[in-house]
C-alpha cells in the first residue's frame, strides 16, 4: 500500500514500480503499459458510469473504447450508439460495480471444482481487455483472449489464484477453455 497514493483533487492514483521486474509481474506490468500510453484510460467504480451518452447502470461491469466493434454491426445504421462509447476526452473506460452481486440478491456459485473468481481477478482482465482493444486495435474477442493470456501469466505468477476460475469467465479446472465459460449464475 505504500506504493498507491490517490489525489482527490485530481482524481488522480499513482503507483511506483520502481524496483519491481516487470517481467514476472503481470499485474505491474499493466499497470505500467497502462499509464505509458499515450490513450487516456478511466476508471470509475460504482453503480452507474458516465459514458458520452449520459450515465448508465453497471451491471456488473462495462468495458467501453472508442474503436469500431463488430459486436455491434447489427444494429441498423450499424455501430455503437453514444452509451457505448466512453466519456468525452477518455479513450478507453472500465466501470465495476462491486455492489451488484452482493448487493442486489445475487448468489455466486461456481460451476467447477474451483472457488469464485477473487474480485482484483476480473479487475484485472478488464483493464487488460481495454489495453488490447485500444493499443492494439482488436475487436473484442481478440482482446478477450488477449486478456485472457495475461491472466493466465498472471495465474502462473500467483499459485494461490488456480485455486479460483478466471476473473475472465475461463474455468480453472480446464484454463484452454477461454472466457465465454460463464461461471457466476444468478
Amino acid at each position: 500500500m505504500d506504493r498507491i497514493s490517490y489525489d482527490s483533487n485530481s482524481k488522480t492514483i499513482t503507483v511506483d514500480l520502481t524496483g519491481i521486474n516487470l517481467e514476472s509481474n503481470e499485474g505491474a506490468k499493466l499497470l505500467q503499459e497502462v499509464v505509458s500510453a499515450e490513450d487516456r484510460y478511466d476508471l470509475s467504480v460504482g453503480d452507474t458510469v458516465e459514458t458520452l451518452g449520459g450515465i448508465v447502470g453497471v451491471n456488473p461491469v462495462k468495458n467501453l473504447d472508442r474503436n469500431p466493434d463488430s459486436r455491434y454491426n447489427y444494429r441498423n445504421p450499424p455501430g455503437k450508439i453514444p452509451t457505448d462509447l466512453p466519456k468525452f476526452g477518455i479513450d478507453a473506460q472500465v466501470a465495476y460495480n462491486p455492489n451488484y452481486y452482493n448487493g442486489f440478491g445475487i448468489s455466486q456459485r461456481s460451476l467447477t471444482t474451483a472457488q469464485i473468481p477473487l474480485e482484483y481477478t476480473v479487475y484485472f482482465h478488464e483493464p487488460a481487455e481495454a489495453y488490447a482493444k485500444v493499443q492494439n486495435t482488436l475487436q473484442y474477442a481478440q482482446a478477450h483472449a488477449r486478456a485472457h493470456d495475461r491472466e493466465r501469466r498472471l495465474r502462473e505468477q500467483r499459485p494461490l489464484l488456480r485455486l479460483h476460475n478466471f476473473g475472465s469467465g475461463g474455468l480453472a479446472d480446464d484454463p484452454a477453455k477461454p472466457a465465454n465459460n460463464t461461471i457466476i449464475r444468478r
